[in-house]
């Protein structure tokens, strides 16, 4: 099993860059044992949402304070999860999918409130 308290940020080879830039250098998987290669595949997975995310909150011409106060989550929260300090829970990502329209679900063929990858739930992800 996975250990979620990893670091996702470690798994790049700039950590700095996690969520920031595409395409970014990461870790080789032959130089990792057992679950650290699906904590790498997770890590990979999460700088892409992550990319996305900051990218639609730049075009959006807001910051990360301006959407935790609407749609009330905490702005360190936000950074934490798009900086890869932390993992970034799948309710998270559904979060993130529906808040800015990333795609992120697309990789499912999930039905979430009639649309695949899409939830019209307003549910908080904490």
């Amino acid at each position: 099993m996975p250990n979620p308290r990893y670091v996702p940020k470690l798994y790049a080879v700039e950590p700095k860059l996690f969520g920031k830039r595409q395409p970014i250098h990461w870790r080789q998987a032959d130089t990792l044992l057992g679950s650290e290669i699906d904590n790498l595949a997770a890590a990979r997975f999460q700088h892409e949402v992550a990319f996305k995310a900051r990218r639609a909150i730049h075009f959006a011409g807001v910051t990360f304070e301006d959407v935790a106060d609407e749609h009330g989550v905490e702005a360190a929260w936000i950074g934490r999860i798009l900086r890869g300090d932390t993992v970034m829970s799948l309710q998270a990502v559904a979060w993130l999918d529906r808040v800015f329209g990333i795609g992120a679900l697309r990789v499912t063929s999930l039905q979430v409130g009639g649309q695949t990858g899409r939830a019209s739930d307003e549910s908080n992800p904490n």
